[in-house]
C-alpha cells in the first residue's frame, strides 16, 4: 500500500505549525491476465488521483528511492508535487559525485537529525 500525506502550514499563536494526515493509499494489486502489478505503478496511480481530486491543495510528496529517479519525478513536477525522496549512492552515484564537488568549493549546508526532526 502507498500513502500520501498533505502538509498543511499555519501561523497560529505567531509560531508556524505543520498539520500532517493520510489522505489517501493505494493498493497493489494483480492486473487482468495475472500481471503482478508493483509499488511504482501503484505510486503513479496515486499521485494521479490525488492531483485530480485535490487540484488546488499544496503537497510534499516523500519517498524512497524507489521512486528516485527522472520519470517519477518528471511526473510529480508535471502534477505540480513538491517532493523529497531518498538517494541511496549505490544507484545515485552521479548525484553523490557533484555534492561532494559542490561541498569541495565550500557551497553546501550541513546538518544532522535528532530523530525524524533534521536540524540545520
Amino acid at each position: 500500500m502507498i500513502s500520501a500525506i498533505p502538509i498543511g502550514r499555519s501561523n497560529a499563536g505567531g509560531s508556524r505549525r505543520y498539520d500532517i494526515l493520510l489522505l489517501d493509499a493505494e493498493h497493489m494489486c494483480n492486473m487482468d491476465g495475472g500481471k503482478q502489478d508493483c509499488e511504482f505503478n501503484a505510486g503513479k496511480r496515486l499521485i494521479e488521483r490525488l492531483r485530480q481530486e485535490y487540484r488546488q491543495l499544496p503537497m510534499i510528496l516523500m519517498g524512497d528511492d524507489l521512486y528516485a529517479h527522472d520519470p517519477f519525478t518528471l511526473e510529480l513536477r508535471v502534477l505540480r508535487m513538491n517532493f523529497e525522496l531518498v538517494a541511496k549512492p549505490d544507484f545515485h552515484r552521479e548525484l553523490y559525485d557533484r555534492v561532494e564537488d559542490v561541498d569541495g568549493l565550500g557551497q553546501c549546508v550541513k546538518g544532522s537529525a535528532v530523530g525524524q526532526v533534521p536540524l540545520l
